[in-house]
């Protein structure tokens, strides 16, 4: 997948802060990954799908794990929910 700027790492630190316990040892891991390619000046995209359902919590609403983690949230709320932490920079009241 390819995006029109580079917004991986700011949307892994989000991700970071909102993914549920169990998933944020990988997701850190796939973020040293991406940093190194950085360091070297290389390209963090394009993605595949597969990475973005692994690690982009908005593909990921429909996960019971992440619903959990945030009040069992259906997954319209949950990416409403995500939405809107996102974009405020503060997480929502549920």
């Amino acid at each position: 997948m390819f995006c029109g700027h580079e917004y991986t790492l700011k949307n892994i630190d989000f991700c970071l802060q909102a993914i549920e316990p169990e998933g944020a040892q990988k997701l850190k891991q796939f973020r040293d990954e991406l940093e190194e390619k950085l360091m070297f000046q290389l390209s963090t995209v394009p993605t595949s799908v597969s990475q973005e359902k692994e690690f982009n919590l908005f593909m990921r609403c429909r996960d019971e794990s992440l619903q959990k983690a945030h009040g069992n949230l259906d997954p319209v709320h949950l990416m409403q929910f995500l939405r809107e932490w996102k974009n405020s920079g503060k997480m929502p009241k549920m």
